[in-house]
């Protein structure tokens, strides 16, 4: 993948111990399925810099019209519904005074409403999204893939329009989560499909910083951040299959990376331990909703306590190479680093000895 000039492999600039963070504006981009607004996106930046964290990318999802769930293709204004243009620019003055980063998501190759991608025997491509948020809104709702003139092809319009925003950069959401296949319709194949993904890719990014969610390789190489790396295997271990973290592996040291987001800071402990183990950049996602488990305000607590004390202990990781990653025992992992640093990952609620050390339980210890 690096040969071949999909991925790069040069060395982060500053790589620090960053912290991505989604916030979820609106679902439908009105008021009742409104979930956070502007104002208190700034508001939790405010608090995570009271708690000294540090290089934090914070994800804008659902602040363009139509929200997360009812936009439609070619969307390039922001809701009223979640605050206009002038609690935007308050938010990304304050983050950029604070060494923060703001993204505008985007999703940029399904809509609710467009011209849709047809399939060999002429019908609509279509997929069905599931609601995280299940007090608001439906339950799922079904969205079509684009026609590229109405997907990729608005990048244009969509840069003008947010030209004078503020924002650092630009978060799009749906462009690394699918395969080349899910894609390909009636006028295009696959090898059509990658290269156009990976020039939309390249468009954005040479405006401003890119974020892609998803592990699509084809669009992967000019992004700064990406999210939804998948941190799990498909297939059991046995005694004559062992897994490797592939894609981390290529990715730790060159890119910013995190997988699934963490919810419930203080409920999903091992969520958390998995990023130590695979390498990853903590990745929280939450909302403004009151009363609610993804409520910001239940879980910046539990969050910023997990990432003070990762960012102290694993910071100076960041930069280096991942070597190997393998099992100690049931429950045990070690991933190595390029200076023989190890890390060793717990998820038995009981201590394990490793050598002459003991990693206590649902915990992470680093052996220099």
């Amino acid at each position: 993948l690096v040969y071949a000039g999909m991925l790069s492999a040069a060395p982060l600039e500053n790589p620090g111990y960053p912290v991505n963070i989604a916030v979820t504006g609106s679902l439908e981009g009105s008021r009742d399925t409104q979930l956070t607004d502007l104002e208190q996106a700034e508001s939790l930046l405010s608090q995570l810099r009271a708690k000294g964290l540090d290089g934090v990318n914070l994800v804008l999802n659902g602040f363009l019209t139509g929200g997360t769930m009812k936009n439609a293709a070619g969307a390039s204004r922001l809701s009223g519904a979640t605050g206009g243009r002038q609690a935007l620019a308050s938010l990304c003055d304050y983050a950029e005074k604070q060494g923060y980063s703001v993204f505008l998501g985007k999703d940029l190759l399904t809509a609710a409403r467009g011209t849709a991608l047809r399939d060999l025997m002429g019908r609509k491509k279509t997929v069905t999204v599931a609601n995280p948020f299940a007090s608001v809104g439906k339950e799922s709702y079904e969205k079509r893939y684009l026609g590229w003139a109405d997907g990729g092809g608005s990048a244009a319009s969509f840069l003008s329009a947010m030209e004078k925003t503020g924002v650092t950069g630009f978060a799009l959401t749906d462009l690394g989560t699918g395969l080349c296949a899910d894609y390909a319709a009636r006028t295009t194949d696959r090898l059509y499909v990658s290269s156009q993904l990976a020039e939309i890719a390249a468009s954005y990014a040479a405006v401003r910083p890119l974020l892609v969610n998803g592990a699509n390789c084809n669009v992967l190489r000019n992004a700064d951040v990406i999210t939804g790396v998948p941190c799990y295997t498909a297939v059991a271990e046995t005694a004559y299959y062992r897994s490797v973290p592939f894609l981390p592996m290529l990715l730790h040291g060159s890119y910013c990376y995190s997988g699934a987001p963490v919810v419930n800071a203080d409920a999903d402990k091992l969520a958390l331990l998995r990023a130590v183990e695979y390498g990853c950049a903590p990745y929280f996602g939450w909302t403004g909703a009151p009363r609610s488990d993804s409520c910001y305000e239940n879980q910046l607590a539990a969050g910023a306590a997990f990432c003070t004390r990762a960012a102290r202990e694993l910071g100076d990781l960041t930069g280096l190479r991942m070597t190997d990653h393998y099992a100690i025992a049931e429950g045990v992992f070690c991933t190595e680093y390029g200076s023989g640093i190890r890390v060793f990952v717990n998820y038995n609620n009981y201590s394990v000895a490793v050598g002459t050390v003991s990693v206590p339980p649902y915990d992470y210890l680093r052996i220099d």
